[in-house]
C-alpha cells in the first residue's frame, strides 16, 4: 500500500495532528518495511533536490567585481563617503 501511495505522488512528509510523519509512525508500529520504503523515498527526494538547493543558495549574492562598481559610481549624494 505504500508503494502504491508513493505511485500517485502521496506527500511522505505530511505530518499529522501530533507533528508526526509517516516516517515516525512507521518506527514507533516497527513497520520495518515501510520503514524501509520511506527512506528510500527520502534519499531519492534529497538526491534530487540537492543540486538546486546548492545553485539558489549561491544565485542571490553578487559577484565581488559588481560590489566594487557600485561603491566607486557613488558620488556622494546618498549621504555615503
Amino acid at each position: 500500500m505504500t508503494r502504491l501511495l508513493l505511485s500517485h505522488k502521496a506527500d511522505a512528509n505530511i505530518e499529522t495532528i501530533d507533528n508526526k510523519t509517516p516516517l515516525m509512525v512507521a518506527v514507533e508500529k516497527e513497520r520495518h518495511e515501510v520503514v524501509e520504503i520511506l527512506k528510500t523515498k527520502m534519499a531519492a527526494l534529497k538526491r534530487a533536490v540537492a543540486p538546486v538547493e546548492e545553485r539558489s543558495a549561491t544565485a542571490s549574492l553578487p559577484p565581488p567585481a559588481a560590489a566594487a562598481d557600485e561603491n566607486a559610481n557613488d558620488d556622494g549624494a546618498n549621504g555615503k563617503p
